[in-house]
């Protein structure tokens, strides 16, 4: 039997749920009667959520930055960690097709023209990605996945993939259905409508149905919290599977003790029980009280500083101080899967729970303070800059090795690089030079280069946590995009201070054919095409100029650049 196991029925089949998402060990689904509610322990509980909400049906729940949105015919509704008032954001015209991944929200603009929306700031602000209807956004490994179409703009069953932030869309194959999609350790589930609910482990090449245990297989909304798999059925109800094993106590399953060390340095780990209970003889944790998973937070409590998942297409990071994680996101420690954790001093841990895994044993000889490591987590925010371009990475390259290692900057313009060789080469030594540089997703060269040197405190933590500067060092333009050009390009440029921006274009004679006054622009680099200075290659009077080099000249405040472009008719 596949590991989603059978589904279980919640309830909730009147008023008969049409959306569903899944926040902080509840679920929120907007029913029929144009309510929405919220479902507690294990459905037994039904909350009503309709202060400040337009008594208009639901269509698409989602969440995005601790707080749940929905999607109507008037537009997209917040609620708030805490509970009620509903709030409405700017979008006000039709979003019964919104989704969201990380804190973005994503909406299908269904009017003319048609095509996708994206806001970053909660639905305040919003800016257009993509031309084609792009659904059901997650992300997998250094990519974004959806459900929609490429060239015809028209709902398809086509598995899309963005490698540049929701910008631009490639097809990867078909899709066997096309109402929801959601990704649960490495693994796309996606609800088919009428023919329930399918899986692909292969990113879209082949899909098998998961339907054992529901009673009809009309599904049409899914959500899940990495645990479980909740799936929205038509006049049917609420279904969950679980994706990983639940303790059950029978005369086949009998609880079991086992004590283990997690040895000092780095090391390979995979927890041998469902876990019950975990603790050391510092610390006891009851894991059922506490949410009823092992959570990457539990292993840092119990004296790890790191813990990285080898899972789920890419590594996610936790990184802890003194028993407290203090970055990083929390993600379940699932039985028989590998994770590396890093140990100040030896954890002598006693398990209880149910049979499942094995423990993966540390390598002989492990690293001690002072020696290299095979695993390090560079993390930390950055700062200083309002406007930073959507989809920007950091690049850190150790300056002794010559390795490099790229990342996505997040939404919250958080950052984590887990630098790791499974094969225990040294990654970091005592003494390395770790080189840090922000860039655009086009390439461009975000402010000045930064650089951290790995000490012994570093070394033994195997982290270290930076505040990163990307305040630009002074007003200028940017290499324009693309040059030549015809008919238009883009100009890009970065200020120091909010400033009033001035942009003049001089065609070969020194004369001035173009003016644009930007007002006053944020500090920060203005590199997206929602963001540069745009020209139609048209003068003051809408007239089209000619083929030849220009240049453009920037005032912003104190700061003033000149910059030559090139348009060829």
């Amino acid at each position: 039997m596949p590991r989603e196991r059978t589904w279980q029925h919640l309830g909730f089949t009147s008023p008969y749920p049409v959306s569903i998402t899944f926040l902080d060990g509840s679920v929120y689904a907007g029913a029929s009667d144009n309510l929405v509610y919220r479902l507690q322990d294990d459905g037994k509980t039904k909350v009503t959520l309709g202060a400040g909400f337009p008594r208009e049906r639901a269509s698409a729940l989602v969440t995005a930055g601790g707080a749940v949105y929905a999607g109507t015919g008037q537009g997209v509704f917040r609620l708030r960690p805490g509970g009620e008032p509903w709030a409405r954001t700017s979008r006000t015209s039709s979003s019964t097709r919104l989704h969201a991944f990380d804190s973005a929200l994503y909406v299908v603009e269904t009017a003319a023209p048609q095509g996708s929306l994206r806001s970053d700031d909660g639905g305040e602000s919003w800016v257009r990605v993509a031309d084609a209807w792009i659904e059901h956004v997650v992300r997998f490994g250094d990519a974004l996945y959806a459900v929609g179409s490429h060239e015809d703009r028209t709902l398809g069953s086509t598995l899309m993939r963005s490698r540049d932030g929701g910008y631009t869309w490639e097809a990867v194959g078909p899709v066997v259905g096309r109402f929801d999609l959601v990704v649960a350790s490495g693994v796309f589930y996606v609800a088919t409508g009428p023919g329930g609910v399918y899986r692909s482990a292969d990113v879209g090449a082949s899909w098998q149905p998961v339907n054992h245990g529901l009673a009809t297989l009309r599904t049409y909304a899914l959500a899940t919290d990495g645990a479980d798999l909740y799936a929205n059925t038509w006049e049917g109800g609420v279904y969950r599977a679980s994706l990983t094993p639940r303790p059950s106590p029978d005369a086949t399953s009998a609880e079991r003790r086992v004590d283990y060390q997690i040895p000092v340095g780095m090391s390979l780990y995979s927890t041998p029980l469902h876990a019950t209970r975990v603790g050391t003889e510092a610390r006891n944790i009851d894991i059922m009280r506490v949410g009823g998973a092992l959570m990457a937070h539990h292993l840092i409590q119990l004296g790890s500083s790191v813990v990285i998942s080898l899972d789920s297409g890419q590594f996610r990071t936790a990184i802890g101080r003194d028993g407290v994680m203090v970055f990083g996101e929390d993600f379940p420690i699932e039985p028989s899967r590998g994770y590396v954790v890093n140990a100040l001093s030896p954890i002598n841990v006693t398990m209880d729970g149910y049979p499942h895994g094995a423990v993966i044993e540390a390598p002989e000889g492990p690293s001690t303070p002072g020696a290299g490591a095979w695993g390090f987590v560079v993390a930390g925010h950055v700062e200083g800059a309002t406007t930073l371009p959507m989809g920007a990475r950091l690049r850190v390259a150790n300056a002794r090795t010559g390795q490099a290692t790229l990342t996505a900057v997040g939404a919250g313009r958080e950052f984590a690089v887990p630098l790791t060789d499974l094969t225990r080469g040294e990654v970091v030594v005592e003494g390395d030079v770790l080189r840090l540089q922000l860039l655009s997703r086009d390439g461009f060269v975000l402010g000045r280069a930064s650089q951290t040197r790995v000490g012994p405190a570093e070394l033994r933590q195997a982290n270290v946590l930076l505040s990163l500067s990307a305040r630009p060092d002074a007003g200028r333009l940017l290499p324009n995009y693309p040059n030549p050009f015809n008919p238009e390009t883009w100009i890009p440029f970065q200020v120091a201070d909010p400033s009033t921006m001035i942009v003049t274009i001089y065609d070969p004679r020194g004369r001035a054919v173009r003016t644009v006054d930007l007002g006053v622009v944020d500090s920060g680099f203005h590199v997206d095409r929602g963001d540069a200075v745009r020209w139609d290659g048209r003068n003051d009077a809408g007239e089209t100029v000619g083929s030849g080099v220009y240049h453009v000249e920037m005032r912003a405040g104190d700061a003033h650049d000149v910059r030559r472009i090139a348009i060829a008719r």
